[in-house]
Formats: structure tokens, sequence, C-alpha cells
């Protein structure tokens, strides 16, 4: 298969990295998944979704404070002012925090896409030459016996004519059917293998997206990590399970780079597009936890 060495992405690489990576830490997702509930007095005042998304922010001792402040009657008080102030400026780094991961994820699926329609170009115009030089070669064989034929040559001239343009034919025919290039396509920032992997740290997640990412579901249907990767299975993004092309999939997806062909370059997009879906929801829940803590509850 010929493998074009045009670009390597080094380029689209550094664009798609934030201008400074987020420090490592390491996760406890026993802590992350028993902070949801809260005091049994918050536990009635606010709904079980905003508690859980107040344990992922972090949010959920200022929850706390306000409560007990307004128990206590002192809503009015210096304590409460800034204790609110802090709870809003937590909630604005989240936002940040998920926005500058939806734009890097957005900027790597589109990489790979980008990558992709250049390489379906160029196959394209490789399978329309191909495929041109077959017809030639085969006409011409044929104006070839034909005119052999006309001029009272010998048959085995005629057939040697008929057999070499076959032959010449159906190899540019089948090549033109085979046509699969590949291109070198790099990607040592790889968040993929950051969520697969799942080794407890990362450096290209936020706190509050990992959490997320690992915090059990209010239905009990798992944690949103594990519906990515189930995702990722069973959309065959990852190839035929226990086969050897998932395991060639999983070591060209999960590692620094290589050789992609235009499909698995569509695969890897894809796979982004289904970690991209997730991490929205978490904007989705935070809208929620706003609209009823800051706008509608006990605390505004």
């Amino acid at each position: 298969m010929p493998v074009r060495h045009a670009t390597d992405g080094a380029e689209s690489e550094r664009r798609c990295a934030p201008p400074s990576q987020t420090a490592s830490f390491a996760v406890d997702i026993r802590s992350a998944d028993g902070v949801r509930t809260g005091s049994p007095d918050l536990a009635k005042r606010v709904s079980p979704e905003s508690l859980a998304i107040a344990g992922v922010v972090g949010v959920l001792p200022h929850l706390e404070r306000l409560s007990s402040l307004e128990r206590e009657g002192r809503r009015h008080t210096l304590e409460f002012v800034e204790t609110r102030q802090e709870l809003t400026n937590r909630l604005f780094l989240a936002l940040f925090e998920i926005n500058g991961l939806v734009a890097e994820i957005t900027c790597e699926r589109d990489r790979a896409d980008q990558v992709a329609d250049r390489m379906d170009e160029a196959d394209g115009a490789a399978v329309r030459n191909l495929t041109l030089a077959s017809v030639l070669i085969g006409g011409v064989a044929s104006i070839v016996s034909g005119a052999v034929g006309l001029a009272g040559g010998a048959s085995v001239a005629v057939d040697g004519s008929t057999l070499g343009g076959g032959v010449l034919a159906s190899i540019f025919g089948g090549m033109a059917l085979f046509t699969k290039s590949h291109h070198p396509f790099r990607h040592e920032r790889n968040l993929l293998k950051d969520l697969w992997e799942d080794a407890g740290q990362t450096t290209f997640f936020s706190p509050t997206v990992w959490r997320y990412l690992h915090t059990a579901r209010l239905d009990g249907l798992g944690t949103p990590r594990d519906e990515i990767l189930k995702a990722w299975q069973q959309e065959g993004r990852l190839g035929t399970p226990d086969s050897a092309h998932e395991a060639e999939r999983k070591r060209l997806f999960f590692g620094e780079g290589g050789s992609y062909t235009a499909s698995e370059l569509r695969a890897r997009a894809s796979m982004f597009e289904t970690l991209e879906a997730s991490v929205h929801l978490i904007n989705e829940r935070l809208e929620l936890f706003i609209r009823e803590v800051m706008f509608h509850g006990g605390d505004s």
C-alpha cells in the first residue's frame, strides 16, 4: 500500500494543546462518589442531581456553610457573602475547565477528520488514474489484437497480445480496487489514552472533569467513563473484540501515534465525539445546579 509523508500533524498537535498543562493529581474515586449526599438538612433543600454535581465541582462544603449560616439567621453577614462568592468563583472555574477541554477535544476530532479528508481525496485520485490506465491498456490490447488478426498474423501473436493486455488491465484494476494509503499521525498528548488506561492520575483532564467521569450515575448504571468505553467497543471503533485488529487499533489509538488509514482516523474522530458528548453533559448539570441553588434555592 502506498504511504504518504506529506505532514505529520505536529503543527496541529501544538494548536490543540492548551497554553499550559493541568497539574497531575491523584483521583480517589471512592471519595468522589461518597460526597454526593451532603448533610440530611442539605439533602432536603437540594435535589440529588445538584448535590451530585456539587460534589464533582467541589462546592459541597460551601453549600453546607451557606445552609448553616441561613439557619442561624446570618444571610446578610460578610461571611455569607464571601462564602457565596467563593462558590460562584469555583463554578466559573469549572465552566472554564469544561469549555477548555471541549475545545481541545473538538480540535483533535477535526484534526483527524481533516487528515482523513485529504487521504480520501488522494486515494480517489489514485483510483481514477489506475482505473483509467486499466481501461486504456485493455483498449490498446484489443486494438493490437485486431490489427494483428486483420494483417493475417499468427494466432499466437494475437493470443499473446490479448493475454498481456488482460494481465496488465487486471493488475491496474486490482490496484484501483485495493488502494488504501497510510499517513503518519502523531498525538503525544493523548486524551483517549488517559481515559482508557485510567491509571488514577492525569495531566490532560481537569480535576472537575476527571471526577465527573468517575462518579457513578444516580440511576446506578455505572460512571460516564464506563459508558464512553462501552460505546467505543460496541460501535466497533476498536475492531472485533479479542482480534488482532483490535489489538493493533488499541496500540495505535492509545499510543503516541503512528501510521493511520483514513478509516482509522475516522474511528478516532468518532471516539472523540463520544467523549465530547459526555463532557457537554456537565454543563447541563451545572445549569440545573445554578438555577436551583443560586437563583431559586434558599441561598439566593
